[in-house]
């Protein structure tokens, strides 16, 4: 039963979430005997989730003696998640992913946040939980309560990002839906009457939206292939071959994506799949871009670019696109060791997929010549704002 149950909050993570956050677990020596490190660890670039899963199977005893037992069990769950928290601070661990990749995680580099997942098929009504002792959070949820916050969510950073803000469990087992949309509709209320001034400096580079966090319907539900196509997108990246990009750049990049706001993905979508599919001019070549800007300095910055043709001079003018952009921020922070992605979708004219798929990752200052400047700017100009451009490639 506890295989099983483990294999099922693992699978919630795999399908809504991406299974590259998803580290199955590891055994290690300790002096004569053995530890496991968590029944499952789950990491999303800076932050992460140590899962411990807990199933109850089918012979059940009286009400107060299935209490008991759940009492027990979240007790020793949350030990084992504190032990594994311990582990993670010693030094680095490999760990293979939901995609069979070995990964190099640094623990002491993510913000972690414990999960103690109970399997059980009839939870005593109003069954109190105290607080979880130890020196990480650590949250008790039911399976249930683990499936809903998936499919409302839909990303795996959404997820880890709600268990480390509400940080401690709901008054009583089974809650965590009724708690979630009493946060959701105080998010709708403050993001309706955001009235903090943004950056000027920011506000030269682009358009300030407000999002609330958390959504109250699924995400996505009235626009699934809009809002989907992000993951779609994830999916080629992380199907990518090549030895140019590590396991943990690889990850990272899809982290970075993933982080990405959910409101923010079914108007991407629809601006993304309007491009694929529109007829354009014959002989001219049609880019258009959407970038989010990192959420603090030197975070990633992310953009997505729809090309009408790929070519050799597309991929160069692509390369160069990414450059001034990433250059760009260094007017308004240090970009020594930031990071940029753009992601380049061309449409296909076969059968074979819609669309083609380009991942370029720029790091770092690139001190670009003054030639290369005027060049770069002649050819791009200025950021876009939700502008689409119309270039000749000689």
């Amino acid at each position: 039963m506890g295989i099983a149950a483990e294999r099922a909050v693992h699978e919630a993570v795999a399908t809504w979430g991406l299974p590259d956050f998803v580290m199955k677990p590891q055994v290690e020596r300790k002096g004569s005997g053995v530890r496991e490190v968590g029944d499952g660890l789950l990491v999303a670039g800076e932050v992460g989730a140590i899962v411990q899963v807990k199933g109850r199977s089918a012979d059940l005893s009286t009400a107060d003696k299935e209490a008991r037992w759940i009492d027990k069990n979240a007790a020793k769950a949350t030990k084992q998640v504190q032990g594994t928290y311990r582990r993670l601070q010693q030094s680095a661990i490999n760990l293979e992913n939901g995609r069979g990749r070995l990964l190099c995680i640094d623990g002491r580099a993510v913000q972690w946040v414990g999960v103690v997942v109970i399997d059980h098929p009839k939870i005593p009504e109003q069954h109190p939980l105290g607080v979880t002792e130890g020196s990480l959070p650590t949250i008790v949820l039911t399976r249930r309560d683990w499936e809903f916050l998936f499919e409302q969510l839909k990303t795996t950073s959404a997820v880890i990002r709600y268990l480390i803000r509400v940080e401690t469990s709901t008054e009583y087992l089974g809650e965590e839906p009724y708690r979630y949309f009493d946060l959701a509709s105080l998010d709708a209320a403050v993001s309706l009457t955001d009235s903090n001034p943004a950056d000027p400096k920011i506000e030269e580079l682009g358009t300030r939206f407000s999002y609330p966090l958390l959504p109250m319907e699924p995400a996505g539900a009235q626009y699934p292939s809009e809002f989907g196509l992000t993951r779609l997108i994830c999916e080629d990246i992380a199907s990518i071959d090549g030895d140019e990009c590590t396991p943990e750049m690889r990850v990272e990049v899809l982290a970075a994506i993933d982080a990405l706001p959910i409101a923010s993905r079914v108007e991407l979508g629809s601006l993304l799949l309007g491009e694929l599919n529109a007829n354009h001019e014959s002989g001219s070549i049609r880019w258009r871009s959407r970038t989010f800007l990192p959420s603090a300095p030197g975070g990633y910055q992310v953009s997505f670019v729809v090309c009408s043709v790929y070519s050799e001079a597309t991929a160069d003018a692509f390369k160069a696109w990414l450059m001034l952009r990433h250059t760009e921020r260094g007017q308004n922070e240090n970009i020594t060791e930031a990071r940029s992605i753009a992601v380049l979708l061309t449409p296909r004219l076969d059968d074979f997929r819609p669309w083609d798929t380009t991942l370029l990752v720029v790091e770092g200052d690139f001190q670009l010549s003054n030639e290369q400047l005027v060049s770069y700017t002649a050819l791009w100009g200025k950021r876009e704002e939700h502008g689409a451009l119309t270039r000749s490639l000689e």
